[in-house]
């Protein structure tokens, strides 16, 4: 073969070779954006349901509270209610 058909031959792999380090790191910037999208997206659900727990603990404590408290108390607890809605 010819110098030149080997140097020819070379610069083709050196340049597929290139090409495919291109690829793999470009897919691997991928898949660690997705990662990080991924984990982002769960610690956001985490937080809703905490919300959501926190928000069912309140209104049990509410409830509770009601029912054992007297007339008198549910009464006032009502008007302060009402008047916290209001502002």
């Amino acid at each position: 073969m010819s110098t030149g058909v080997l140097i020819a031959i070379i610069v083709v792999a050196l340049i597929v070779i290139a090409l495919i380090a291109v690829a793999a790191g470009r897919r691997s910037a991928e898949r660690k954006r997705l990662g990080r999208v991924q984990t982002e997206a769960a610690h956001d659900d985490v937080r809703h349901h905490r919300d959501r727990a926190d928000e069912s603990r309140t209104e049990a404590a509410i409830a509770e509270s009601e029912q054992s408290a007297p007339r008198s108390r549910l009464s006032w607890t009502r008007k302060r209610r009402a008047a916290a809605r209001r502002s």
